[in-house]
């Protein structure tokens, strides 16, 4: 008996694992596109009817800080890409806080090959891959390392933190880590408890230490429960602060992302430029439109490109927010 003959069981045994799991890998994939049918049918249910409001020019003339506050990995660039390079190409100092790491993906860890597959060391995995591809695209965009804070807070747990687990006491746990304080070994707080509590305090603490006189965010109205739970927050934080401090009175600013057939169906084809819908819009001065230069926009585009997991998991959904401008709606720092 030759090696060859001798070691076929083992040769085919080895192929036939790797058959299964290139099988599995597919059922994954096929799981995952399938659970998105039900998101994207309940994002239209919204009317995405085109308004065209008579949008006022937004300036940053005269803003010396600015703090972009960001759901998950890669909002930081979709809505605000232009106004970080524009706000830093004004001498604006830019920090950014990313509240989450991204890493409620269901399938994301399978698809990805990554140690642990749909473990939670999986998604642990998943999240510290999501994070590392935000550092790298806000390095593109000019925003230093050490103006990047990342809260390792759970995916999709943002609003229970804010309605039901509000205490050190009984901390939300996060379905996919099985996480109940951030398990990143690069977050801000290290160790964050997974509480309403502890995610103010450290919005409220970075407000307070940096004192911005322009704070970005997401919008309240935004139908991704992260997105409207980390508006709250913010605002409260600021709200906090400002009750401390009476002179300290930032701008807010909000940006959208989920919301209905937004931004595709939401657009002035002509000028290619981005318009509110029309159902949030009550005031024709409601919200502002910040011009982006050529340059602005085209370095937004490449960095939406830097972002290869979410490239091939949410398809041509990023590339949606490549426009010739950003609109934003002013929000009160009450909340």
């Amino acid at each position: 008996m030759n090696a060859q003959t001798r070691n076929f069981p083992q040769v085919a045994q080895t192929k036939a694992h790797s058959a299964r799991r290139a099988f599995n890998r597919s059922i994954l994939a096929l799981v995952f596109l399938t659970s998105l049918i039900p998101y994207h049918i309940s994002a239209r249910t919204i009317p995405a009817e085109a308004a065209q409001p008579a949008m006022r020019q937004l300036s940053l003339e005269g803003v010396q800080r600015v703090l972009v506050v960001a759901p998950h990995p890669d909002d930081e660039t979709i809505a605000p890409g232009g106004l970080i390079q524009a706000a830093l190409a004004n001498g604006s100092q830019v920090r950014v806080v990313v509240v989450t790491n991204g890493d409620g993906q269901f399938a994301a860890p399978a698809l990805f090959g990554m140690e642990g597959t749909l473990s939670a060391k999986g998604y642990v995995a998943m999240g510290e891959r999501r994070q590392a591809e935000s550092q790298a695209v806000l390095n593109r965009l000019g925003v230093a390392a050490e103006d990047m804070y990342f809260l390792g807070y759970p995916d999709r747990g943002i609003e229970p933190m804010l309605s039901e687990n509000w205490e050190e006491a009984s901390p939300y746990t996060a379905p996919f880590t099985r996480a109940t304080a951030s398990p990143y070994p690069h977050t801000h707080h290290p160790r964050a408890i997974y509480c309403g509590k502890s995610l103010l305090a450290d919005l409220t603490h970075i407000v307070e230490e940096y004192q911005p006189d322009l704070i970005v965010v997401s919008h309240p109205a935004d139908t991704h429960s992260d997105h409207s739970a980390v508006s709250r927050f913010t605002t409260l934080a600021a709200a906090s602060v400002h009750a401390g401090n009476g002179a300290y009175q930032p701008q807010v600013w909000a940006y959208l992302v989920h919301y209905g057939e937004y931004p595709n169906k939401v657009t002035a084809q002509q000028t290619r430029q981005f318009v509110p819908p029309a159902s949030l819009t009550t005031e024709v001065d409601a919200w502002g439109s910040l011009a982006l230069t050529t340059a602005q926009s085209a370095v937004k585009s490449a960095a939406i490109q830097a972002y290869p997991t979410q490239m091939l998991l949410l398809g041509g959904f990023l590339p949606e927010f490549v426009r010739s401008n950003e609109i934003f709606m002013p929000l009160s720092v009450a909340g």
